[in-house]
């Protein structure tokens, strides 16, 4: 049951931050959405490769502490670069006039 639960959340995400990245450049906006599809599928690579050298060196014991060094700088970073979550659907509303004008 834990693992639907962070899975839902986990793709959850994604669309807001499509959202996200549409909104900072409309212009790049497909260039930006295959970018980060590659750097999520890459990620999720990276993750499992992790995932097994730890389990193979220091057990399972140790991938919450490994998960979680891993995912604070992310988590960080993503702070430190937010928005305003309020002004998105402006922006995206300009990115759709800007990519489909009428």
């Amino acid at each position: 049951m834990v693992i639907f639960v962070v899975g839902l959340f986990g793709a959850g995400i994604v669309p807001a931050q499509q959202l996200r990245l549409m909104a900072a450049a409309p212009e790049a906006g497909t260039l930006l959405l295959s970018l980060d599809s590659t750097a999520l599928y890459l990620g999720m690579s990276a993750g499992g490769a992790l995932g097994g050298v730890v389990l193979a060196t220091l057990g399972a014991t140790a991938l919450a502490a490994v998960a979680a060094a891993v995912y604070l700088p992310g988590l960080v970073a993503a702070f430190l670069t937010g928005q305003d979550v309020m002004s998105l659907p402006e922006k995206r509303a300009q990115a759709m006039e800007q990519n489909n004008p009428m």
